[in-house]
């Protein structure tokens, strides 16, 4: 019955466990830095090139930015059903489909 400290023996289902979580942390350590290293190398190009040899030279970051931006999204909105009548027409389809 002493006060002594607790067995600090491990299970091997814990080392398992451990050794695997430490393998999948570096896999995707791993994998982050070769997405790193891919997209740094790139844009390496698009760093160093002249100015001069754009294809359209923009006044400001914004000029160029702005249509890209904007016109994703005014192209994406037109896509989507407006209001909640589509889904509550697909909830419908989905349990009439399921009573089938």
């Amino acid at each position: 019955m002493g006060g002594g400290p607790a067995a600090t023996r491990s299970r091997p289902a814990d080392r398992i466990f451990a050794g695997s979580t430490l393998l999948a942390g570096i896999v995707i350590l791993t994998a982050l830095a070769a997405v790193a290293v891919f997209l740094i190398a790139q844009s390496i190009p698009a760093l160093i090139v002249d100015p001069a040899a754009l294809p359209t030279p923009s006044s400001s970051f914004w000029a160029y930015v702005a249509p890209l931006a904007f016109g994703t999204v005014s192209k994406n909105r037109s896509r989507v059903p407006a209001g909640n009548n589509f889904t509550i027409k697909m909830l419908h389809r989905q349990s009439v489909a399921t009573t089938i």
